[in-house]
């Protein structure tokens, strides 16, 4: 993670130090305006002329001119900055979450994941863009307001000074409970969201069953949850910021009594004693945002650790190894099992050879998809061997071999929020010719379907656009002309009807010859075609 980070932002590093210059300027602008209102004060006192003052006029204008154009520059690439390194983290985080073995999302929530994902990503760019950036400034424009007071009075000076330990100590003493108390809340949000995100999912089947009461009520659950741990945060974030402000208070008070009895015996002028008043309550504003800035660190610290756990957990291996067709798999001696409880493999052996179709049978929960799994490389963690062409699985680059010449069709295929011709080819390396996706599409009784649409190919549709038959063709269409070297089809015909049923089992007869084709299914129909009955 820490890899990450320093790469995301070295490669934005020139947008970085453009921002940090803008940060430095609107500060030293402020500064210079603050000095300058001082001195037009004093000869405001002394000059009765008003066209001898034109100039200070002037000048203030343009500098008050120049730091407006400042800030809006600022703000616009700061904003935009922010949202770059956020995508970069996000789609890097992303990445590093779909190289995790599968066996991790067993029980995890996803979308929980996902918003987890996008708010810390946020928070990290955010931080390094806005908050460090600005921390730094502060600290500058700390050092000159301290340079300049030192200069009209060195007792402010030093009071001054011996204020900022006090600041440091308020952090010292609750910088473990506002990061523990960041960390519950963060993880209260994303259960929040997730549950928010779950109430329109599926929302067919909430409606058939009129689930909405039940879902409203997890929400109201976490929704409790997440009050709690906001309210739990909010105190300590109450008292950590009011500390800084009574601080604060009590500086100005003891400023405003001391530079008066100052101006009252002359050894101040009204100039300076404005000066100093304006440039103490920069200090104290400058100083509370960065007390802010360490509380933001810790909110930081808790967004870096959420994502960080996902590089510290062991990504799924991959071998080098590459295939040029995949004519055979052989399994021998394979043991798996997920825990010690439930053992689906013991010492199994079989063999999968090009131009056999294999229909794989069995009980539920016997096994028939974990095999799928295993054969696919996406379990690694078993005993035996499995090896396609002579060439252990495990030494084999199973990403570019299952893109490349596996194509799997499960039991409830995704469709992706894209067009029809869009899931017809989604993932495709070569390009395929229309006439062969309506040939296969009229062939699987689809393509009438298809054309009838608003626009045809061309038409949107998403998980509830279409019927669970007419999901399952659009996807064996997108298998079938990927023309695979191995192609799995689990329960194919669970939602076709009876001509649909025909036509597919011609189909996968005509094109058995250049494939290896496995099909788990409890339909009997399929040990007509099957070359090999594999019971598990």
């Amino acid at each position: 993670m820490k890899n990450l980070v320093f790469y995301t932002l070295k490669k934005n590093l020139p947008s970085l130090i453009f921002v940090f210059v803008l940060n430095i300027l609107i500060s030293l602008t402020l500064i210079i305006i603050d000095f300058n209102i001082s001195g037009f004060i004093d000869r405001m006192l002394v000059i009765s002329d008003f066209s001898e003052i034109k100039k200070d006029l002037m000048n203030l204008s343009l500098i008050m001119s120049f730091s407006i154009v400042i800030l809006i520059v600022h703000y616009y690439v700061s904003e935009m900055l922010t949202t770059k390194i956020m995508g970069d983290i996000n789609k890097s985080v992303l990445s590093r979450v779909q190289t995790l073995p599968l066996l991790f999302f067993n029980n995890k929530d996803t979308s929980f994941i996902t918003q987890s994902i996008n708010i810390d990503s946020f928070e990290l760019s955010s931080f390094y863009v806005s908050k460090i950036m600005k921390f730094f400034t502060n600290i500058i424009t700390i050092v000159v307001v301290l340079i300049i007071i030192y200069r009209v009075d060195v007792i402010i000076f030093l009071s001054l000074c011996a204020i900022i330990p006090l600041y440091l100590l308020i952090y010292m003493l609750l910088r473990k409970t506002i990061h523990n108390r960041q960390s519950v809340l963060k993880n209260s949000q994303s259960n929040y969201f997730s549950s928010m995100f779950k109430q329109l999912l599926n929302i067919r089947t909430t409606k058939i069953n009129s689930w909405m009461s039940d879902l409203n009520k997890s929400l109201h659950e976490d929704f409790e949850s997440l009050y709690t741990s906001y309210s739990k945060f909010t105190k300590i974030n109450v008292l950590y910021d009011n500390l800084s402000d009574i601080i604060s208070k009590v500086l100005l008070i003891g400023y405003i009594i001391f530079g008066g009895i100052q101006l009252f015996y002359d050894n101040l002028s009204v100039g300076n004693f404005v000066l100093c008043l304006i440039l103490l309550q920069l200090f104290t504003s400058k100083l509370n945002l960065i007390l802010g800035y360490f509380k933001e660190y810790q909110n930081m610290l808790v967004s870096f650790n959420r994502c960080d756990a996902y590089y510290c957990i062991e990504a799924e291996p991959n071998g080098v190894q590459t295939l040029d067709t995949i004519s055979s798999i052989a399994v021998s001696d394979l043991s798996f099992a997920y825990n010690e409880k439930q053992e689906l493999f013991n010492n199994y052996n079989g063999l999968f050879t090009k131009g056999n179709i294999y229909c794989v049978m069995g009980e539920n929960g016997s096994g028939k998809s974990t095999l799928i799994n295993l054969l696919l490389g996406l379990y690694k963690d078993y005993d035996g061997c499995i090896l396609l062409d002579n060439c252990d699985i495990r030494d084999l680059d199973m990403y570019k071999i299952r893109k490349k010449y596996i194509a799997v069709v499960e039991q409830e295929p995704n469709l992706f929020g894209k067009t029809v011709k869009d899931n017809l080819i989604f993932g495709l390396e070569t390009q395929v010719l229309e006439e062969k996706i309506i040939e296969y599409a009229q062939f699987l009784k689809i393509h009438d379907f298809i054309e009838h649409l608003e626009s045809g190919y061309d038409t949107f549709v998403s998980e509830d656009t279409l019927s669970g038959g007419q999901k399952q063709k659009i996807a064996l269409v997108r298998s079938l002309i990927k023309e695979p070297a191995v192609l799995i089809l689990d329960e194919p015909t669970s939602a076709l009807d009876e001509e649909s049923t025909i036509k597919l089992f011609q189909l996968l007869k005509t094109n058995k010859t250049n494939r290896i084709t496995i099909v788990i299914t409890h339909d009997e129909a399929f040990a007509k075609i099957a070359d090999q009955l594999v019971l598990i």
